[in-house]
């Protein structure tokens, strides 16, 4: 999944990054070509970053492609920005990694406890919250989808949220699909 995505956007697209699990597979397997084109949260990793970062780094640079990963409970702290990216023509491109649930946390309590505890949620469909807010919505369950969604996305000219659905048991990182 993230070999798809570092081929298809431009070597001078900026990358904004989100606090979890997928953080750390993104820093492991995508290629940034160019400097000053990744925004990370550092220390704590605050969730709900990655968004409004992508949006604010899409407003200081119009003109270069921006492109927002993220994971589905970070999203859910700022999803809502969806609106203000719409009404004020902040296009973005947003892929989720949804795997309905806190991963790193989830992880982490298993370690830690040997089991867990408020870290799964309801499997929310990200890319009809984005279409109800006037976004472009996309939902990829299959390998084959992600590749024909992001061309999609980085040729609109609107805010697009791709919501990659992503196996919840898989243990070494994205990549595995649920379906």
């Amino acid at each position: 999944m993230l070999k798809d995505i570092g081929e298809m956007i431009p070597a001078n697209a900026i990358v904004s990054v989100g606090a979890g699990r997928h953080t750390h597979l993104v820093g492991e397997q995508l290629q940034i070509r160019s400097p000053r084109c990744s925004v990370r949260p550092i220390g704590f990793g605050a969730m709900g970053f990655a968004f409004p970062a992508a949006m604010g780094a899409k407003l200081a640079l119009p003109d270069r492609q921006v492109l927002c990963l993220v994971g589905d409970g970070d999203f859910s702290m700022s999803m809502q920005d969806i609106e203000t990216a719409v009404r004020e023509k902040i296009n973005v491109v947003v892929v989720v990694f949804n795997d309905s649930s806190f991963s790193s946390v989830k992880l982490l309590q298993r370690r830690q406890y040997g089991r867990n505890i408020g870290v799964d949620f309801s499997n929310t469909n990200f890319a009809r919250v984005a279409e109800d807010l006037g976004a472009k919505g996309m939902r990829v369950e299959r390998p084959g989808d992600l590749r024909p969604a992001l061309e999609t996305a980085l040729g609109e000219n609107q805010p697009c949220l791709i919501d990659v659905v992503v196996d919840q048991a898989e243990k070494t990182g994205y990549g595995v699909f649920s379906r």
